[in-house]
């Protein structure tokens, strides 16, 4: 189904700064579906390099904190922690 021309991106919040986190960044680069638009990151040095190099300014270290600038979020933090974030 094709987006029609008033819909906007699904804006995409992003736990992890990891390399899968970056493939799925990228890959929301590549659509007019989605955007990367925050980042959850643990280290604040990290999560700001991580927004910088998508294009994106809401860095946070917690889920809550971009809860109003997101649709949805992408949980890419540890295997153990996946559980807590989703629910967060």
């Amino acid at each position: 189904m094709a987006q029609s021309e008033s819909t906007s991106p699904l804006r995409f919040g992003i736990v992890g700064t990891n390399f899968i986190s970056d493939w799925f960044a990228n890959a929301c680069l590549r659509t007019d579906v989605a955007t990367p638009a925050a980042v959850v990151s643990r280290e604040a040095g990290r999560g700001a390099e991580f927004a910088a190099r998508h294009g994106f300014d809401v860095v946070a270290d917690s889920i809550a904190e971009i809860a109003s600038h997101v649709d949805a979020v992408y949980v890419a933090s540890p295997n153990l922690l996946h559980h807590d974030h989703a629910v967060k």
